[in-house]
C-alpha cells in the first residue's frame, strides 16, 4: 500500500470519527433539550404526568408504555436540580429556545384542546364550532406563563386565515375531521346489547321454526321534500348579482310520506309495494291518475294528511297481501317494523294474523342499527332522487313541474326495487343467525366477534329487554284490550305473567280473560294489588242481569248482548294516533243463575255459550262480594284486574 493511499484512509477515518462525534453531540442535545422540554411540559401542565408522559413517547419513539413512561417522567423532575426547576417556572426562555418552547407549549394546549374535544363529541353529543374551539384553545394556555410566550401562543389565532389554517393543522394531526354527529336514542351500552341479543333471539326462533321458507320483508316511512334546498355543487363567481335557487316557502317546507318496502329476496322484491302518501294540497286529482299512467309500479296515495296512521297502515297491509298473492300460502311471511305509534294498534295485529303475516318489531331506539331501511337503504335512495331532481330542474329552465318531481322520485324507487338487499339484512344480523354482521354493528355494540344467539322461544327475562316501561305503556295504550292477548301470543313481553302468592289461580284468570278476549278494568282490586299495567284503560260499568231461569233467554237475544263487543273511537287525530276507545250503546254484562238452573249440562251443549260467556260457577256459601273495603258489588265499584308488567 502506497502512502498517499494510507493517508487517504486516514483522512476517511478521521472524518467518520468527526461525523459519529458531531452525531453525538446532537443526540446529546436533543437529549438535553427533550428532557427540558418533558419538564417543562410536566410543571405547565399542571404537573400532570400523564401529559408530559404523551410528550415524552410522541417525541423518543420508545415502546414503552405511559405507565412506564409517566414514571420515568417523575424520576426526571425528581432529579432536577432546584434552581432548574425555579429558572423553568420563571424564565423559560433561558433554558430553551424559543422553537423548542413554542413546540412544548403548543403541545400542552392541543392536548387539552383534543382531550375537551373528545369529551364534548362523546358525552355532550356537542360537535363544537370555530368559536368554541378558539374561546376553548384560549382558555388552554398555562396562565403562568410570560406575557410575550402568551401572546406568541396566540398569535395564530388572531386572522380568520390564520385560525383555519391553525385548526386545519390541528385536525390532521390530531386525526380529526369536519363532520356533524349522529343523532341516536341515549341508550346505555349495556342496554343496546341486551335489546340487540333480544331482538335476534325472536328472528332467530322465528326462521327456526317456520314449516315453509321464511320471507322478510322491511317496512320504514320517510319523508321526501318536493324542493331540495342547499344541496352542493359548483357555484361561479358572482359578476352582478348573487346567484339564488329560487322556491316558494311552500314548496321548501311541503312533504310526503314514502312507504318503502324491501326483502333479501331479489326475486320477491319487485312485488312489494312503494307508496307515496301525500294530502289533497300536495296531490291534486288529475297528479294521481297521471302519475298511475307514468309509473304504475309506484302507488300513489292522496289522504287529508301525509302521515301515516292506523287506517293507512291497515290499508298498506291489504295492499301488501294482494300483491303477494299466493306467496302467502308457499312461504311463511314476516313484516318487520320499527315502533312508531302508527304501527301499533289491535285492528293492525288482527289483520296481520287473519292474513298470515308475522310481524316482527324492532326494539326501541334500535333502527338506526337493526332496521335495514335505515342502514343501508333511505341514504342511498334519497342521494339518488335528489341528483334526479336537481337534473329535472336544470332541464326545466329551474322551475320544475309536481310530474317532473314524481319522475325523479320514480327513478330512484325504480332502482331501489332492482338492487338486492340481502346484504343489508345479513349485515344488520337478522338473516344467517348473525354470522355475517357488519363491522360497523359489531363496533356499535361493543363486540369482537358476532354473538351465539340461540334460536329458542325468549324467555321472560330475554322478552322484558327488548321494551321499557314508557314503551310498553304506550304499546297498550295503541292497541286497548288486545294488546294482552297480543303480548302473550307473541311473547315480546312474556312477563306479562303475574308474580305473588296466588300466581297460579291470577294466571288462570287472566288465561281466561284473554282467550275469551273478555274486556276488564283495572285499578286496585284487592285479589290483584300488585298489578298495575292495564290502569286507566276503561271506565265502564257493568249491566246485571239478575236471576235468569233459562239460557234460552240469552240465546234469544245473543245479537244484542254482543253488542258491546264493538269499539268506536271517538275524537280521532288526522295521523289515528290520538283517539278514545269507547263502547257506544252497551257495556259488559253479567248474568246470574240460581242453582235449580241446569247451567253446566246447556253450556256445554251450545256452542255460542261455550265460545262467548266466561262462566263462574259459586259453590254452596260463596259470597258475591269482596269484604276487604267494599261491602257489596255496585255498578260503580267493580272489582278490576291488572296486569304487572315489570320491565
Amino acid at each position: 500500500m502506497s502512502s498517499a493511499q494510507l493517508a487517504e484512509i486516514q483522512h476517511r477515518i478521521a472524518n467518520v470519527s468527526r461525523r459519529l462525534r458531531r452525531m453525538q453531540e446532537r443526540t446529546q442535545r436533543r437529549a438535553r433539550v427533550l428532557r427540558l422540554q418533558t419538564l417543562l411540559v410536566y410543571i405547565y401542565s399542571g404537573h400532570q404526568s400523564d401529559v408530559a408522559a404523551r410528550f415524552w413517547v410522541s417525541h423518543t419513539g420508545t415502546s414503552l408504555s405511559l405507565g412506564e413512561a409517566a414514571a420515568h417522567v417523575e424520576w426526571l423532575y425528581i432529579s432536577a436540580s432546584v434552581d432548574e426547576k425555579v429558572e423553568m417556572m420563571l424564565n423559560p426562555r433561558c433554558s430553551l429556545g424559543l422553537r423548542p418552547l413554542m413546540v412544548a407549549l403548543r403541545f400542552i394546549v392541543e392536548l387539552q384542546l383534543l382531550s375537551w374535544v373528545q369529551f364534548q363529541n362523546y358525552e355532550c353529543g356537542v360537535a363544537p364550532s370555530r368559536k368554541m374551539l378558539l374561546d376553548h384553545a384560549q382558555s388552554c394556555v398555562p396562565k403562568d406563563l410570560p406575557p410575550s410566550l402568551t401572546a406568541r401562543l396566540l398569535r395564530p389565532f388572531k386572522t380568520a386565515r390564520s385560525q383555519r389554517k391553525a385548526l386545519a393543522a390541528f385536525r390532521m394531526k390530531h386525526r380529526c375531521k369536519l363532520g356533524k354527529l349522529r343523532s341516536e336514542a341515549p341508550i346505555p351500552l349495556a342496554e343496546k346489547q341486551d335489546k340487540a341479543l333480544a331482538f335476534y333471539q325472536w328472528c332467530n326462533y322465528w326462521q327456526a321454526n317456520t314449516e315453509r321458507e321464511p320471507l322478510l320483508i322491511n317496512m320504514d316511512e320517510s319523508s321526501l321534500a318536493f324542493h331540495w334546498s342547499g344541496l352542493a355543487g359548483t357555484v361561479a363567481e358572482a359578476a352582478v348579482s348573487v346567484a339564488t335557487d329560487k322556491a316558494k316557502l311552500s314548496s321548501r317546507r311541503a312533504r310526503v310520506t314514502y312507504l318503502c318496502c324491501i326483502t333479501h329476496d331479489s326475486t320477491v322484491q319487485p312485488l312489494l309495494p312503494q307508496v307515496l302518501l301525500g294530502n289533497s294540497r300536495s296531490f291534486p286529482l288529475e297528479f294521481v291518475k297521471q302519475a298511475a299512467e307514468v309509473e304504475p309500479g309506484i302507488t300513489v296515495w292522496r289522504e287529508k294528511s301525509a302521515w301515516n296512521s292506523h287506517r293507512l297502515m291497515r290499508k298498506f297491509l291489504r295492499l301488501l297481501c294482494a300483491r303477494l298473492g299466493d306467496l302467502l300460502k308457499t312461504r311463511s311471511v314476516g313484516l318487520l317494523l320499527d315502533f312508531a305509534p302508527c304501527h301499533v294498534h289491535d285492528s293492525i295485529f288482527e289483520l296481520a294474523r287473519s292474513a298470515g303475516l308475522r310481524l316482527l318489531f324492532v326494539p326501541p331506539g334500535m333502527t338506526p342499527l337493526l332496521q335495514p331501511c335505515d342502514t343501508h337503504c333511505f341514504a342511498a335512495f334519497k342521494n339518488n332522487a335528489q341528483e334526479n331532481w336537481r337534473a329535472k330542474k336544470s332541464e326545466a329552465g329551474g322551475h320544475p313541474t309536481l310530474l317532473m318531481w314524481f319522475q325523479a322520485v320514480a327513478a330512484a324507487v325504480h332502482d331501489l326495487v332492482h338492487r338486492s338487499w340481502a346484504r343489508a339484512f345479513e349485515s344488520d344480523g337478522i338473516l344467517q343467525q348473525q354470522r355475517n354482521m357488519s363491522s360497523h354493528l359489531l363496533k356499535q355494540l361493543h363486540w369482537s366477534t358476532a354473538p351465539q344467539v340461540p334460536p329458542v322461544w325468549p324467555s321472560e327475562e330475554v322478552a322484558a329487554k327488548m321494551l321499557s316501561k314508557a314503551d310498553l305503556e304506550l304499546l297498550i295504550r295503541a292497541k286497548q284490550v288486545r294488546c294482552v292477548e297480543w303480548l302473550a301470543l307473541e311473547a315480546v313481553v312474556s312477563s306479562v305473567l303475574l308474580t305473588g302468592a296466588r300466581r297460579v289461580y291470577q294466571k288462570d284468570v287472566v288465561q281466561k280473560l284473554i282467550a275469551n278476549r273478555a274486556p276488564f278494568r283495572a285499578t286496585s282490586d284487592p285479589m290483584f294489588s300488585n298489578l298495575p299495567a292495564f290502569r286507566r284503560q276503561f271506565e265502564f260499568a257493568c249491566e246485571i242481569l239478575d236471576n235468569i231461569n233459562d239460557w234460552a233467554f240469552i240465546l234469544e237475544h245473543r245479537a244484542l248482548l254482543q253488542a258491546n263487543t264493538d269499539f268506536h273511537k271517538l275524537g280521532e287525530s288526522q295521523t289515528g294516533v290520538f283517539s278514545y276507545t269507547v263502547f257506544l250503546w252497551a257495556t259488559p254484562v253479567a248474568i246470574t243463575l240460581d242453582l235449580d238452573v241446569d247451567s253446566q249440562s246447556a253450556f256445554e251443549c251450545s256452542d255460542w255459550l261455550r265460545a262467548n260467556v266466561l262462566l263462574d260457577v259459586l259453590k254452596p256459601g260463596d259470597k258475591t262480594f269482596l269484604e276487604e273495603g267494599r261491602p257489596k258489588l255496585r255498578m260503580s265499584d267493580m272489582p278490576e284486574l291488572q296486569l304487572d308488567i315489570a320491565l
